[in-house]
């Protein structure tokens, strides 16, 4: 890592965990994970009065084993229960999410973020 010069590879760390994939291939990726029934059912809900955990101001409420699950009460996309993942590194913002009801998924990704 000595010689390693910041911003040339981002890979060698891997925030994504080494997957290299198109946002076409995000989309059958989460397909896959959302419409298993341990990964779509919650097996973390944030209880205020049980203090387990922080949300990030109330955004990351529910978790299934390994997607987020945002219920169409608290969606991004309102009324559309929605299961998959955010990314972020190296200033990307990314997701790949299904939403079971209507059958369909989404994958984006922004760069050039003035956070990033």
């Amino acid at each position: 890592l000595e010689d390693y010069e910041v911003g040339t590879n981002g890979t060698l760390f891997s925030p994504q965990g080494g997957l290299r994939a198109s946002l076409e291939d995000l989309c059958p990726l989460v397909r896959t994970v959302a419409v298993h029934r341990v990964a779509s059912r919650p097996a973390w809900v944030f209880d205020p009065a049980a203090q387990n955990g922080d949300t990030d101001d109330g955004y990351y409420a529910v978790y299934g084993e390994g997607p987020q699950i945002h219920p169409a009460t608290d969606s991004p996309v309102p009324g559309v229960k929605l299961i998959g993942h955010h990314g972020e590194a190296y200033g990307l913002y990314s997701g790949a999410w299904h939403a079971p009801d209507l059958d369909a998924e989404i994958a984006y990704a922004i760069t050039g973020s003035p956070e990033g």
